[in-house]
């Protein structure tokens, strides 16, 4: 299995521990706010991770949308996808990997893993595995009743 990493940072050499946030008013579970390594077996969802704007960003696992704020998203933004050798992660002690309750992340409990490969790419070729919807018509949707798709 093959594991990455999305984020608009492309100079990084490797992945280190980072302290996950979310935004004030938004409740997700613990495991999703450690300080730790989130990686994802999809390279989608990871290029999904990268071109998160600013706020709230609601990522759709199962129905590939993703609602953020459109005015935020630059298609042309550079952003990154690592790529994790799956030997590392087999190798850790299974008490410091964990996998999140949609098992589209892992969480790693180490203090820095080695990068097997930079894939680099413009933010808009989320666009070929998700649909973007901005935030605004979003909630009116959703206050009106009807169902975005």
């Amino acid at each position: 299995m093959k594991y990455f990493h999305g984020t608009k940072n492309g100079s990084f050499k490797t992945l280190m521990r980072n302290q996950a946030h979310t935004s004030p008013g938004v409740a997700v579970p613990e495991l999703e706010t450690r300080n730790a390594i989130y990686l994802t077996p999809s390279y989608e969802f990871a290029l999904a991770q990268a071109i998160k704007t600013q706020g709230t960003t609601r990522i759709g696992y199962t129905d590939h949308q993703i609602v953020l704020d459109m005015s935020l998203y630059n298609p042309e933004e550079d952003v990154y996808v690592y790529e994790i050798n799956s030997e590392v992660i087999d190798n850790l002690p299974k008490e410091k990997v964990t996998r999140s309750h949609d098992g589209f992340q892992y969480v790693i409990d180490a203090d820095e893993l080695s990068i097997l490969h930079r894939h680099a790419c413009k933010a808009n070729e989320v666009e070929r595995y998700y649909k973007l919807i901005d935030w605004k018509d979003y909630n009116r949707e959703k206050d009106s009743g009807l169902k975005v798709k």
